[in-house]
This record gives C-alpha cells, sequence and structure tokens, in this order.
C-alpha cells in the first residue's frame, strides 16, 4: 500500500499545474503503427492511457511528477513554466558549482542527511526521474567534481518504480560527457554503493529558489538590505533569461526538451571522436540508398521534420528541353529521435537507421544532404518521380494486389 502522507507530500512539492496534452504531436497519430506508449508505461501513478493516436491524463491522478514531459519524444506533454522551473535548478546549481553536490528529490525526509561524499545537497522541486537529459548534462557541465543523484530512498517511495529511468538517465549522461572529454561523472547510491560514506550533514539548497545557506543569506542580508531599500522603487526587475533552450524556428517541430538537449551539447564544446555509437542515446542516422523513388513520404511522416524535402523549379537550358524539378532530401542528426517511422513508411525499403553518426552534429541543427536529383513525371499517372530509377512512380510500380490492399 502506498504511504499517502508521503504521496500528499510529493503532491505539495510538485508543480501545482498536470500537463497539457497535445496528442496531435503523438508518434500514434503520425503513423498508425507506431504503437509508441513510452508515456503510459513510464507514468507511476497510471494517469496516462494511450487509445491508439488519442492520448488523456486524469487530472485527479495526475501527482505533476513531470516525467511524462521528457519521457515522451515529440513533445506531447508541456507546461507552461517548464522553462521557468528548470533555469532556476539550473541556476541554483551554478552557484554550487565549485561544491561537491548532490540532488534529492523532495520525497527524502531528510535532506540535509547523506552518504554520498559531498558538501551540499540541492532538493529539486520534482521526482529525480523528471530531469531530462539536456537538463543533466547543463547541471554537470560547470562542475569538476562529480554530481550525485540520490535515489537511496526510491524502494520506499510511492513513485520508486521510475527508479530506473535515474539510472539510465546518468548512464546516458555519462556516455556523452565522456565524448565530449568532461571530467565530471554521474552517480547515484543504488548503483555505486562502495563509493558511499558514513551518514553526515551537510548544508542543503532549494532548487526553486537562490542557493543561499542560512549563514549567507544573513551576511548577504547584512552587508545589501540599505541598497535594495534605496533601490528597489527605480528598478524594474529583469526578465527571466531563458535562453538555456534556443527558442524554435518557423516550420521546425522539434520539442522543447530535445532543443535543450542540443543546446546543453554545443555548450560542451568540441567532441573528442568523431564517430560515436549511439545505440543507447535517443538519436540515430538516417541513410538513404539508391532504391529511393523520391517520394517523400519519410519527410512528411517524420514527427520532428529531421528530414526534409525541398523542390525547385528549373528552367530549361534550351527550347527542346522541358523545365523540370529539382529535389533535396536531407537530414539534421540532432532533430532525430530515433522513432523508425521513417523506415517503415519507405515504399521501396530505401532507408535505415545506423547507431554511428558524427557527435560533432548532435549539438548543432545542421542538414546533411542524403539525395539529390530531378524530378519527372511518373509515365503511367503523372506523379512526379525520379525516372532516374524507373519511368514509374512507387505506386504505379506496385503490384496490383498490394495497391489493393493498401
Amino acid at each position: 500500500m502506498p504511504d499517502l502522507t508521503l504521496l500528499t507530500r510529493l503532491f505539495a512539492a510538485f508543480s501545482a499545474e498536470t500537463p497539457t496534452v497535445n496528442d496531435g504531436l503523438c508518434l500514434n497519430r503520425r503513423y498508425k503503427a507506431a504503437n509508441c506508449d513510452l508515456c503510459a508505461q513510464a507514468c507511476p501513478v497510471t494517469a496516462i492511457t494511450v487509445y491508439g493516436p488519442n492520448v488523456q491524463i486524469e487530472p485527479e491522478t495526475c501527482v505533476h511528477c513531470g516525467i511524462c514531459l521528457h519521457v515522451c519524444p515529440t513533445g506531447v506533454f508541456a507546461t507552461p513554466q517548464q522553462a521557468q522551473v528548470d533555469k532556476k535548478l539550473l541556476d541554483a546549481a551554478a552557484s554550487l558549482a565549485s561544491r561537491a553536490l548532490e540532488l534529492t528529490c523532495p520525497a527524502n525526509g531528510h535532506p540535509d542527511k547523506t552518504a554520498a561524499p559531498v558538501e551540499a545537497v540541492l532538493q529539486t522541486g520534482r521526482c529525480l526521474a523528471a530531469l531530462s537529459l539536456g537538463e543533466v548534462l547543463d547541471l554537470a557541465r560547470p562542475r569538476q567534481r562529480n554530481l550525485w543523484l540520490n535515489d537511496s530512498g526510491c524502494a520506499s517511495c510511492p513513485l520508486g518504480q521510475v527508479q530506473p529511468l535515474i539510472q539510465e538517465r546518468a548512464q546516458q549522461a555519462n556516455e556523452l560527457l565522456a565524448t565530449w572529454r568532461h571530467p565530471v561523472k554521474l552517480r547515484t547510491h543504488i548503483a555505486e554503493p562502495d563509493a558511499l560514506v558514513a551518514p553526515h550533514r551537510v548544508d542543503l539548497f532549494s532548487g526553486q529558489q537562490p542557493s543561499y545557506s542560512r549563514r549567507e543569506f544573513l551576511t548577504f542580508l547584512r552587508h545589501t538590505t540599505a541598497q535594495v531599500v534605496t533601490t528597489v522603487a527605480a528598478e524594474a526587475l529583469a526578465p527571466p533569461d531563458l535562453t538555456v533552450v534556443p527558442p524554435l524556428q518557423r516550420g521546425d517541430e522539434v520539442p522543447y526538451q530535445r532543443r535543450h538537449l542540443t543546446a546543453a551539447l554545443s555548450r560542451l564544446g568540441t567532441p573528442s571522436v568523431s564517430v560515436f555509437d549511439v545505440s543507447d542515446l535517443p538519436w540515430a542516422a538516417v541513410e538513404v540508398s539508391a532504391e529511393c523513388s523520391a517520394c517523400s513520404l519519410c519527410a512528411r511522416f517524420c514527427p520532428t521534420a529531421a528530414i526534409r524535402w525541398t523542390t525547385q523549379e528549373q528552367a530549361a537550358s534550351t527550347p527542346d528541353i522541358s523545365p523540370s524539378t529539382a529535389f533535396d532530401l536531407s537530414f539534421i542528426a540532432a532533430d532525430c529521435v530515433d522513432c523508425g517511422i521513417c523506415a517503415a513508411a519507405c515504399p521501396e525499403g530505401a532507408i535505415t537507421l545506423s547507431a554511428t553518426v558524427d557527435p560533432a552534429q548532435l549539438g548543432r541543427r545542421v542538414k546533411a544532404r542524403l539525395r539529390s536529383g530531378r524530378l519527372g513525371p511518373c509515365a503511367i499517372c503523372q506523379t512526379p518521380t525520379d525516372t532516374s530509377l524507373r519511368p514509374t512512380c512507387y505506386v504505379c510500380n506496385m503490384p496490383l494486389t498490394r495497391r489493393i490492399s493498401d
């Protein structure tokens, strides 16, 4: 039976907002055979139901833990204050960059006491499993000492079933930090019990407030009260700095969490290798074979517009040559969420997904050409197609029995 007292405390500590749902972004709506239910599987209180392309959250059941916000690869879930909450936590951690630090969640009844070899604890306003990969990387980046995640209380927590997500996030972050030659490692209590020390008290800070200990706050107050009193009426509050995540450009469909991840990797600098295995990470590289007929279905189905299709009319070079249309199929590795829909939707079987990418492409949104050429009319239905492959489009090239069944 869940600890109702603890669950009530968590509910009070978490955001007061139930995430909004835009199931128009769901992979199942983009491609009916996607069968994605990552959000429902991750929800620790089974507040999310997925019926094909329809996604619902039960407000009475939801505890606002925030896990669904980053588990969904296409941004179906969102909260209005998400960027501000992320920024507060990152600012609080940045002011403690020189100290050995641990992150703990609101379920920890004694957050100022830990067995990790740290000097300070930062208590977040949400479950540690709700930290996105981009957020974890930004938390680790300015540090020179390991960052601990306190998952020791997960076994007794009503939301404890999500502990594997904490471990997975730490492993993914460590793989990326090592590739970018960053000296910091993320460590967890459950994964590294031998590295723990005797429980001891440390300075406690809030991840939703400025990071001042009681002594630091009193010192600050004594030295600045006079100046604040004389200037507070004259100075306007500065707007929050939300540059942690770049704004979305018109026409793009990349969700907030993925833009944060791309920006976080760019802030890490230059990776140490030119070839990187992303088998355990949320990317893939798209490869297109010569069997591609330029139908553009992959680009139309791609949920984050990682695959881009463009065409351009070209005038005839001489009077006896008809005008033509040039096409270009390109790929932005940083935007790919490894959903596999492009390969499933390709009628020619021309697309394969590779786990090997250039890590430099993950920290910046650049286009890489997959294929280009000229379109001509299908010999049967006149639909534009790559006639250098064959004279007919993919539909007319299908056996009649397949066209009827489809």
